[in-house]
């Protein structure tokens, strides 16, 4: 996991990173390991003031990001720098579209996004039709067995498929991705949809008539972009560009010859620019600098509010949604007022005050991490780094093999 802060006001940007990595157990929910050292600000070649901060998933495919977004680097090597932020993040789209020095092992990453829609409408299938399980496998088993599919019950199968595609059939297709090519790109794929569909339902063999649903529902998924498991920050400066921004794209993976993510808007933007402190990942300590508070104070105050009212007004009375109200528009005031503080000083700072405060943003995240969290997810050495129109990209500090323990 990850601590990054990005920081911008009219004097240039800083930018602040941790350095530990951390791999996550089985479920998801535990970190299995943590490992100091990593870089997670990669800088460009010298004349673009540009750098890539990244976290999340370390590989993308087989292949780790620190190597793509190097090697694409080091295609920039001879080109000048571009006008504006947006056309380094289209330049990285395209490199990796188009690079084939090595595999990026796109059934692996179709695998994930599918297997989880289809493990859901397993999981759905067998909660809501249980009529359609073998009762006596089941218990022999002690887990759900489905019995061998007839017409009737496959009519309820494509019907529950559908149902599950509900959620993901709302979101925007890609516009390169049509329904014929995604389903083209299913069935090319190492990865089979079908067979992995059969081993959830526990079939031998399943009607082509199903065979078809299954393989549109998975290529329906496919067509969109759901959540992404890694964050790639472009933060810096294009040559036409008198403020500088970031811009975050959130990848899902690589599949149909193309990198799929959502890209959110340039912060800030040109036409009306605004100081920012720009916080990625874990920002509980930022979210305390900044606010007053941080999103688990405050539940623990609506908690606290709730359960004393509950033992001295009706909940559902005028009285207690009146109070709530007002408690609520006092907590707004309160991180409002906080927010106003910061920026005011913000907006005046020169450019080694704010690599100053990036670098203590960081530092307190780690310190969390260390002293209260239950697991160590945040830590190892700082790197900092600061960008100015005229001076480009300089790093304050980069790891030089000292101790990269927080308390060290």
């Amino acid at each position: 996991m990850t601590a990054q802060i990005v920081i911008i006001n009219q004097s240039g940007i800083a930018i602040a990173s941790d350095s530990l990595t951390s791999s996550i157990g089985g479920h998801g929910d535990m970190i299995r390991k943590a490992t100091p050292g990593a870089h997670k600000i990669y800088s460009l070649p010298s004349q673009h003031d540009i750098v890539v901060l990244h976290s999340g998933s370390v590989y993308l495919g087989n292949i780790q990001y620190q190597l793509l977004i190097n090697e694409w680097a080091r295609s920039l090597r001879d080109k000048g720098p571009y006008e504006r932020l947006e056309q380094y993040v289209e330049s990285f789209d395209n490199f990796v579209s188009q690079w084939r020095v090595l595999e990026l092992n796109e059934a692996s990453q179709i695998a994930r996004a599918i297997k989880s829609e289809l493990y859901e409408a397993w999981n759905s299938t067998k909660r809501g039709r249980p009529d359609l399980l073998d009762a006596e496998l089941s218990r022999e088993k002690d887990q759900a067995v489905f019995k061998q599919f007839d017409a009737e019950s496959e009519d309820v199968i494509i019907q529950m498929l559908n149902h599950t595609a509900e959620h993901f059939l709302k979101l925007e297709p890609f516009t390169d991705l049509s329904l014929d090519k995604a389903i083209k790109t299913i069935k090319t794929s190492e990865f089979n949809s079908v067979e992995s569909f059969k081993f959830y339902f526990d079939q031998e063999e399943i009607s082509e008539k199903l065979e078809t649903e299954v393989i549109k529902f998975c290529a329906e998924r496919l067509r969109r972009y759901e959540a992404g498991n890694t964050s790639l920050n472009f933060v810096g400066f294009g040559s036409g560009e008198p403020i500088g921004g970031v811009i975050e794209l959130s990848v899902e993976s690589f599949h149909a010859n193309k990198l799929r993510f959502h890209m959110e808007q340039r912060r800030p933007s040109l036409d009306k620019h605004e100081d920012l402190i720009y916080p990625i990942a874990q920002t509980s300590a930022t979210d305390q600098f900044m606010y007053g508070y941080d999103l688990k104070f405050s539940r623990q105050m609506n908690k606290l509010a709730e359960d004393t009212l509950a033992d001295l007004i009706d909940s559902e009375g005028p009285l207690y949604t009146e109070f709530f109200e007002k408690f609520y528009d006092g907590l707004t005031k309160i991180r409002n007022d906080n927010k106003s503080e910061v920026y005011d000083t913000l907006s005046i700072l020169g450019i080694q005050a704010l690599e100053k405060m990036a670098h203590f943003l960081i530092q307190s995240q780690s310190f969390h991490a260390a002293a209260v969290d239950e697991q160590t997810s945040v830590g190892g050495i700082i790197e900092t780094v600061v960008i100015t129109r005229e001076r480009g990209v300089e790093w304050s500090n980069k790891q030089n093999g000292q101790s990269s323990h927080v308390f060290a």
